[in-house]
């Protein structure tokens, strides 16, 4: 719902029943509208405001009208960069080349380093009043052409310098360097979605390697999680069968945010290729992968009743308990995993083969740790059982090619049997979250 703010960019009452119903209507969580983090950057005269003191009232109770009807928030930050003009910012619009997007906007002059300076603390400063009116996580805005998208496209940035057209390091170096402020703000907590496009790009050679190092890049600068531009995440790329969907699902193991007619049969079928179950519907059209809304929930729990100290993990992706416990029970930040056999979650089938059972007791922790919101990389502590301790060298093998880069805390003990005859059992402590 964009540009129902006041002339001041301020909340207004429709804001609020908009977010409110949508919450009301089964939304787990949203994503409030672009808002702008500085005058400079502001594309619209309704346009929502996070750019000074005087949003923060209306934000507040935004906020707490939807976390008070069960849902998450978080808000985009966005700066309008040339897709603006003099009489809507106040001063001439900046972007990484002179440009103007038609006779709605004024022509841009070319940031410098001063701007950019001031760029990324208009950013962090937005950041931190998000943070400040109780938003759930942030997400920069890198898309609808506005500033780091146009730093990040060929057709807006030919700049000689180091923010030039060069090189994708180049014209993501801004937004790298915007995220990283941001991360290095001990103000700030929140996590961080990044929002971006690339099918504008792919006419002017952009290609899967560089979608690959797009998202490393992000990741390696403290993003959280992923949200591909709406219209074409489920069109097809690179001459490829794989939508864009898929393919950045080949690169990163973090959320991924996509939106989509699920009532499409030709949806349906891409989704399927990603297997539906390991993703989250929201709203009949929204798609994130389940850790991430986990994630939502219990800091909605946090917020909401900070008496309840541990809560059940349940996940069909693992084998269900076989005595009166739980799969696993989140406690703070920790979750401890109940101890794990090789029964397979679907077929209640346990291999005889040793090999083949240490894969599948790591599969089912891995899954139980993924539905709390953590992973194999945060766990601090392993405990295994084995009935043949002279397979120690073989079972170090295969745990190796799950936990070798976490390296947790681990024991090791051999005993006479374990439940259902299985020669191997695990259970572990991780952390969620950092």
């Amino acid at each position: 719902m964009e540009h129902q703010a006041d002339r001041k960019g301020k909340v207004t009452p429709a804001l609020i029943r908009h977010y409110v119903s949508m919450i009301q209507q089964g939304v787990g969580a949203v994503i409030v509208e672009s808002a702008y983090v500085s005058q400079q950057g502001r594309n619209n005269l309704h346009q929502l405001g996070i750019s000074e003191e005087e949003h923060l009232e209306g934000l507040t109770q935004l906020v707490k009208a939807v976390k008070k009807e069960g849902g998450a928030i978080g808000i985009s930050l966005t700066h309008a960069g040339a897709k603006t003009s003099e009489f809507i910012c106040g001063e001439q619009p900046v972007s990484p080349s002179p440009c103007n997007f038609g006779r709605d906007f004024d022509t841009s002059r070319e940031f410098d380093i001063g701007d950019r300076e001031e760029i990324i603390l208009h950013f962090v400063h937005a950041a931190e009043r998000a943070q400040e009116v109780g938003m759930d996580f942030i997400e920069i805005h890198g898309t609808d052409q506005h500033l780091l998208d146009q730093c990040f496209s060929l057709k807006f940035n030919n700049r000689e310098d180091e923010f030039g057209p060069s090189s994708l390091e180049d014209r993501m170096r801004l937004p790298m360097e915007i995220v990283h402020a941001i991360k290095q703000r001990d103000s700030i907590s929140l996590p961080i979605s990044y929002q971006f496009s690339i099918h504008e790009k792919l006419e002017d050679g952009f290609n899967a390697d560089e979608l690959q190092q797009l998202i490393k890049m992000l990741e390696k600068n403290g993003i959280d999680f992923f949200h591909p531009m709406p219209p074409h995440i489920l069109n097809r790329v690179f001459d490829e069968d794989e939508n864009l969907l898929e393919w950045i699902s080949k690169f990163t193991k973090k959320p991924i945010i996509a939106e989509g007619n699920i009532k499409s049969p030709m949806v349906l079928k891409d989704i399927s290729m990603l297997r539906l179950a390991d993703w989250y519907v929201m709203e009949r059209s929204i798609y994130a992968r389940p850790q991430w809304f986990q994630f939502l929930k219990r800091k909605l729990v946090s917020c909401a009743d900070s008496s309840m100290k541990r809560s059940i993990v349940e996940t069909k992706k693992a084998p269900p308990p076989v005595g009166p416990y739980s799969q696993a029970i989140q406690a703070g930040n920790m979750v401890f995993v109940s101890g794990q056999i090789a029964l397979h979650p679907e077929t209640n089938e346990i291999p005889e083969d040793f090999t083949a059972q240490c894969h599948q007791v790591l599969k089912n922790l891995q899954a139980i740790l993924e539905a709390s919101g953590s992973s194999l990389e945060h766990t601090v502590k392993v405990m295994i059982y084995m009935t043949d301790i002279d397979r120690f060298n073989e079972l170090n093998e295969i745990y190796a090619g799950y936990l070798g880069s976490a390296k947790p805390a681990r024991a090791c003990v051999e005993v006479s049997r374990l439940p259902k005859g299985v020669l191997v059992e695990m259970d572990a402590v991780a952390l969620i979250g950092e």
